[in-house]
């Protein structure tokens, strides 16, 4: 990110990004078991897919290591900001209470 750039509208604009939030959720819930498994789970092109991983690498969010990701402790910080917004949104939308709680790839009202 160039220091010009104000930080929280960088992020904003990453969260913002379609299936960005879906995807980073399966890393911190402990369900990524693969490329493959991921597109057919979030219902993304590989092509989609690879540039959401790629920008995730470069935000430092992810890590690859051995052909597989892993979240680092940036992109763990990140997902609990997400599961508060989470919280906040149950808590005062009237979500649904298991919204909280899970990935949004998992939720019936993730609609593609």
């Amino acid at each position: 990110m160039p220091p010009t750039e104000c930080a929280p509208l960088h992020t904003f604009h990453l969260l913002g990004k379609k299936d960005f939030v879906p995807i980073l959720e399966e890393f911190y819930f402990g369900k990524y078991e693969g490329f493959n498994h991921l597109t057919r789970k979030i219902k993304i092109t590989p092509k989609q897919l690879s540039q959401r991983l790629k920008e995730m690498e470069e935000g430092v969010l992810i890590e690859k290591k051995e052909e597989t990701y892993y979240l680092t402790s940036k992109g763990k910080e990140l997902s609990e900001l997400i599961q508060h917004i989470k919280e906040f949104h149950t808590r005062y939308h009237q979500a649904p209470v298991t919204c909280a709680g899970n990935s949004c790839g998992e939720c019936v009202l993730f609609v593609k």
